[in-house]
């Protein structure tokens, strides 16, 4: 309902705890756990109500991107595979990322409450920037406070990363090698993978310091990262209209 895959370790305090749905939220699942009873956010894995009120179960970062991806990046991951017991409750819920209730695609939304966002925060700021704008910038670059930025959307349309464009004290200007799927420093010419190491040129090795971004819908992100602002794409240089030569006089007339 929310759109996000966050993963959190389910131990506070030394506790580990056991969960199940209770109910649901701001478009947001809400669990409850086995120990203490309290009610957990499933997009923040924050409890809201119990004993545990308050606390915040660990994040474990993840991303979401197609298996195939995941594989070239990690092959000798293993496979958690849907549980067929469960498979008849789900699948009503096919789908329902993809489609808004105004039939519009999320992923090309902008500025609606079902548009997909990526969140992203960099000390003190947090910015949402739409989807629609990550994928028709590739790369989008930005400055989220005094932290440069370049977020990576690959060839498939889904797997992404950001990075701080910040390496050997000077901050980097990107462009994307649309063939090799890369992002290549203007100035040095010095191309970096999909891992964030530059596999050529002067800074061969170096690598680019990871940053978090969480996708999800834009309602979510708004309801629980209230602070946050928005991305806003600079509006592009309309050229100025030419008037047309005024029409000339047919001398046969």
């Amino acid at each position: 309902m929310c759109r996000t895959g966050r993963v959190f370790r389910p131990e506070v305090e030394g506790r580990r705890l056991s969960f199940s749905l209770v109910g649901v939220q701001y478009y947001n699942a809400i669990f409850e756990d086995d120990a203490t009873r309290s009610w957990w956010y499933q997009a923040t894995g924050v409890a809201i109500t119990g004993p545990m009120k308050g606390q915040k179960m660990p994040e474990i970062p993840s991303e979401i991107m197609p298996l195939r991806q995941w594989l070239i990046l990690h092959p000798d991951s293993l496979i958690f595979l849907p549980d067929p017991a469960s498979e008849e409750g789900y699948a009503h819920l096919d789908g329902y990322s993809e489609r808004r209730w105004d039939g519009e695609e999320p992923r090309r939304a902008d500025g609606e409450m079902w548009e997909w966002v990526v969140g992203v925060t960099a000390g003190s700021r947090s910015r949402a920037y739409p989807w629609s704008a990550i994928d028709a910038e590739r790369p989008l670059q930005d400055e989220l406070g005094d932290v440069p930025l370049v977020i990576h959307l690959r060839e498939d349309g889904i797997s992404f990363r950001c990075w701080d464009r910040r390496l050997q004290g000077k901050t980097l200007e990107f462009r994307l090698d649309e063939e090799q799927d890369l992002l290549v420093d203007v100035e040095t010419g010095s191309a970096f993978g999909f891992d964030g190491v530059a596999v050529n040129g002067p800074l061969e090795g170096s690598r680019l310091r990871r940053l978090e971004g969480a996708l999800e819908f834009g309602h979510s992100y708004r309801r629980f990262q209230p602070d946050a602002d928005r991305y806003e794409a600079e509006p592009t240089e309309q050229p100025e209209p030419v008037t047309p030569p005024p029409e000339l006089e047919n001398p046969d007339d």
